[in-house]
């Protein structure tokens, strides 16, 4: 494959010129190329490298997107206690450098394995912390996502009124923004509505 041979060109030249910050980087994107095309070991194997690498060098941006990348895929692969410590060490990072769109990149993470593992508890908390930091960067959009992941949240702890205001939020954010509705959000309130007795407002919508 012609991308792969030369993302790996770039790691030898790098490396010919010891450019560690460069290798390690080149490293980064051959384990996304390995796992587009699903040989997770091997991507596996690429990003702890380039972890490693990180650490090495004492760059905490590059720590930060390795961290990311290993905790989403070994959340891709089922293996979720695993993923927890980078996922973890992602929100510490970006809270640590004062990085704020990237902790909120990794509430949401975080709170997506969370939500996962069936803690909904942490994914309501996590996803607060994240609703008032994307109003504060002025993400809008952002806002709107993370209350449709509280609504759910909310719904799956059987806090349905607040459930039901969440998702309403959401969707009129959506609207408000030029959006249209959106499908996943249209079935998360027909599950609350359903949940609540609403049966004649599902029906309506639906």
């Amino acid at each position: 494959d012609e991308s792969r041979s030369r993302i790996e060109r770039a790691i030898d030249l790098a490396r010919e010129l010891g450019q560690r910050d460069k290798e390690a980087v080149g490293i980064g994107h051959l384990a996304k190329w390995m796992k587009v095309q699903g040989r997770n070991e091997e991507a596996e194997a690429l990003v702890r490298r380039y972890l490693a690498m990180a650490k090495e060098l004492g760059s905490p941006t590059s720590e930060l997107y390795a961290s990311m990348r290993l905790g989403i895929l070994l959340q891709d692969l089922g293996r979720f206690d695993e993923a927890l410590t980078p996922l973890e060490r992602e929100l510490q990072i970006a809270r640590e450098f004062g990085i704020r769109i990237a902790e909120s990149a990794a509430l949401v993470n975080l709170s997506g394995l969370k939500e996962t593992q069936g803690h909904f508890d942490d994914v309501v908390a996590l996803t607060r912390q994240a609703i008032e930091l994307d109003r504060e960067l002025g993400l809008d959009e952002g806002v709107c996502e993370d209350r449709a992941n509280l609504a759910y949240a909310l719904w799956c702890k059987g806090a349905l009124q607040e459930a039901r205001h969440e998702i309403r939020a959401a969707m009129e954010g959506f609207v408000a923004l030029g959006g249209l509705p959106q499908p996943a959000l249209m079935e998360t309130e027909a599950r609350i509505d359903v949940s609540l007795g609403r049966l004649e407002a599902c029906r309506t919508r639906l």
